[in-house]
């Protein structure tokens, strides 16, 4: 009985070798379109157009839109058939064609393609909802890049708008335009100002400080007055008038007359501190909830759940791999040394120890190597 697939197969491009199709003296029943079987009658391929079982090698061609046939009548057959494409004879080079429904027939498009560049002689529309260009580098002649531009002249704006910047790994930052609050911001990141010009201490007469968000100008000899010297909990609070140093998270302060101690809390999942590294042993029981793990105590984790080494011996058709990885919960795969092709064979998990290979034919000595991961 043949094996059943119940889905299609996709080969990605690779090569179906040695392959035979079905043989039958008459055609199969409810074939579906593009279904194909070997007439072992007529000794021909056959096919499933929608209608009709069509013998390959047969063809049938008719002129349609756009479609210029030329043909030979007087060979045999069919006779010998050029197809075209109307209009295609009067094609620029390195010009992208478009189809002309009105002369039914292709002519020149407004876009050009040398092999690394593309032109547009016109202007470019893009109706959709998101853009996307992959480039290194955008260089734009307009001098003012207008945003929000489907906003209507006389309607009420309430859209924040600006730009925002994609950072991987870390949160991605903005520079907006705030409508609700009228002015310029940087949402929760820093702003740096480096066009302002440096000046000597005496001269001093003004400074730049955020007040909830907002940047504001405030006289160098006020500024004392603006500083709110708080008492915390777990903080060393000297006399008013001075800075407070308060415990932060993961660090607590405290204070003995003038003398201000600042000592790290221990690590846990809730809150931030110091941490003991774990060793190897810890790493590979992997039941420590209080110690971090260095990439040597990683890899040394890593390399307690997998295990491989070369099998054969040119005799022994059942092969027992003791692996010692205490589960059988594991992936096995075998591979041919010589070529590094993977190969199947019958695995047995007898135990949390080991797993037997069995082979049909004895492999020769240390031909395969046999790779098995543990996952639980």
């Amino acid at each position: 009985m043949a094996i059943k697939y119940l889905n299609s197969i996709n080969l990605s491009k690779n090569e179906l070798q040695n392959a035979r199709i079905q043989n039958l003296a008459s055609p199969p029943s409810s074939p579906v379109e593009g279904q194909i079987y070997y007439d072992t009658v007529e000794d021909e391929i056959k096919y499933w157009n929608g209608t009709i079982w069509v013998t390959v090698g047969t063809v049938g061609i008719e002129q349609g839109v756009g479609i210029t046939l030329t043909r030979d009548d007087s060979s045999p057959d069919f006779g010998d058939v050029e197809v075209s494409l109307r209009g295609s004879d009067t094609l620029s080079g390195n010009r992208v064609p478009k189809w002309d429904d009105t002369n039914g027939q292709l002519i020149d498009s407004n876009i050009r393609d040398d092999g690394s560049t593309i032109t547009i002689s016109g202007n470019l529309v893009v109706d959709g909802t998101t853009t996307t260009v992959n480039t290194e580098e955008i260089n734009l002649a307009d001098n003012i890049i207008l945003l929000n531009s489907n906003l209507a002249g006389d309607a009420e704006p309430t859209q924040n708008a600006g730009i925002e910047i994609n950072r991987g790994s870390e949160s991605n930052v903005n520079f907006i335009w705030n409508e609700g609050s009228d002015y310029w911001s940087t949402v929760d990141q820093k702003l740096h100002i480096g066009s302002i010009s440096g000046i000597e201490a005496a001269d001093a007469s003004q400074v730049l400080i955020s007040d909830n968000g907002e940047v504001k100008r405030v006289d160098a000899s006020d500024i004392l007055d603006l500083i709110n010297i708080a008492t915390e909990s777990g903080s060393a609070s000297p006399a008013v008038g001075e800075l407070t140093i308060a415990a932060g998270e993961g660090i607590n302060t405290s204070a003995t007359g003038s003398t201000i101690t600042i000592a790290g809390e221990d690590a846990s999942t809730s809150n931030k501190g110091i941490v003991e590294l774990a060793t190897d042993a810890e790493a590979i029981a992997g039941t420590d909830t209080a110690r971090a793990v260095t990439p040597k105590a990683l890899e040394a984790h890593h390399d307690s759940k997998r295990y491989a080494a070369d099998i054969g011996d040119g005799s022994t058709t059942t092969i027992t791999v003791n692996h010692l990885l205490g589960t059988q919960d594991v992936i096995v795969q075998i591979y041919d040394k010589s070529t590094g092709a993977t190969v199947f064979t019958d695995v047995e998990r007898t135990d949390g120890e080991n797993v037997d290979l069995i082979f049909a034919v004895a492999p020769a000595s240390n031909a395969y190597r046999v790779l098995i991961t543990s996952i639980a």
